[in-house]
Order: structure tokens, then C-alpha cells, then sequence
């Protein structure tokens, strides 16, 4: 698409690496004349660091910054990590002996990217349990409880009718058998 007010300076890029929400997060649509989809249409957000998830802020690194094959390496293993460990986990947590494989392995990825964060992840890995953080975890784990006690409903709601819809078909079948069987004695007279 060429821009509406601007060819030379403003391209449009035919995919961009990032969703819906990330986009709104980053920038803001200006009402007025012209092209919805142009660059002139959007003005970017006063966007602090810690508005930022970790899969932005990887795709912000990868795409708009020069980094050496190192940097981003440690950006997509943080980023894989992320995904498998906290997003995809489907065990709501980790083992002792999980979290003292990878805490090494996070802290250099992270310290490769900003050497000045090592006070900071000493200071994460001996936080204590703070009760906003317990409340918080608490509240989540009753929140899947909930969830996983809908889903367990809907699955004995399933079930039953599925034991009325087998048991339905049994007598469709028992019935169209019986007819059968009349047709076929009828003929054979």
C-alpha cells in the first residue's frame, strides 16, 4: 500500500511480526481523512518498559535493534523458555530440580543482554513469598480450579447425553431390525 501523504518516506511492511493487542499497545489511530491502513494514520504510544511482555519485547529486539547472533540467541531461548515454562505449562508450575537446571541457564541469557541486572536476580531468586504474591497465586490456582470443576460439568453433561443418544440408536436399530425382519418374512410368503 503507498502512503496517502508521504510515498518516499512511509512503506508499508506486508506482515508485521506482531498481533492485534500488541499493536494497539504500541500505537494509536488518528481520526481523519485518509487511507485506515496508512503509517500517517498512527501515532506511536508513550510505551514504558514494563508495559511490555517478554514476546514484544523480543520481537521489539529482533526487529528494530542490531544485535549479534549471541544477543539473539539469548532472546529466543528467554522467549522459548517463557513459552514452555510459564505460557504452555500445563502442570501450573515447575520441579525443584527443573527450577535449578534452568535458573542458570535464564540468568545468563538475561546478564548477556544487560550485565548490570545481577543484583537485581540475586535478589529475585532469594525474594521471599510475599503475601501480594501469595494472594496472587492463590487467586489463580482458585480461578483454574473453577475452570477445570466447568469443564469436569460439562463433560459428565456430555456424557449423559451421549449414553441417551447411544441408548436412542440401540432402539432405532433394534426397531428398523424388527421391520426388516417383517419384510423379509413377508416376502418369503
Amino acid at each position: 500500500m503507498t502512503c496517502c501523504k508521504d510515498n518516499g518516506n512511509c512503506r508499508s511492511n506486508p506482515t508485521l511480526p506482531i498481533n492485534y493487542c500488541q499493536w494497539d499497545l504500541l500505537y494509536t489511530e488518528n481520526p481523519g481523512p485518509g487511507q485506515h491502513y496508512c503509517h500517517c494514520k498512527y501515532t506511536a504510544k508513550p510505551v514504558q518498559l514494563e508495559d511490555l511482555d517478554i514476546t514484544l519485547a523480543g520481537l521489539i529486539l529482533l526487529n528494530c535493534c542490531t544485535l549479534g547472533p549471541a544477543e539473539q540467541q539469548a532472546i529466543k531461548m528467554l522467549r522459548q523458555y517463557k513459552n514452555d515454562y510459564l505460557s504452555h505449562n500445563t502442570k501450573c508450575g515447575i520441579t525443584k530440580p527443573e527450577y535449578d537446571a534452568l535458573w542458570p541457564h535464564l540468568t545468563n541469557f538475561v546478564l548477556q543482554l544487560d550485565p548490570s541486572r545481577q543484583d537485581e536476580l540475586v535478589r529475585i531468586k532469594n525474594r521471599p513469598m510475599d503475601e501480594p504474591l501469595c494472594t496472587k497465586y492463590f487467586i489463580d490456582l482458585l480461578d483454574v480450579h473453577k475452570q477445570m470443576d466447568q469443564i469436569a460439568l460439562t463433560v459428565q453433561e456430555l456424557n449423559s447425553t451421549f449414553q441417551i443418544l447411544s441408548t436412542t440408536v440401540h432402539g432405532l436399530n433394534m426397531s428398523l431390525q424388527g421391520i426388516g425382519w417383517n419384510i423379509h418374512g413377508s416376502f418369503q410368503e
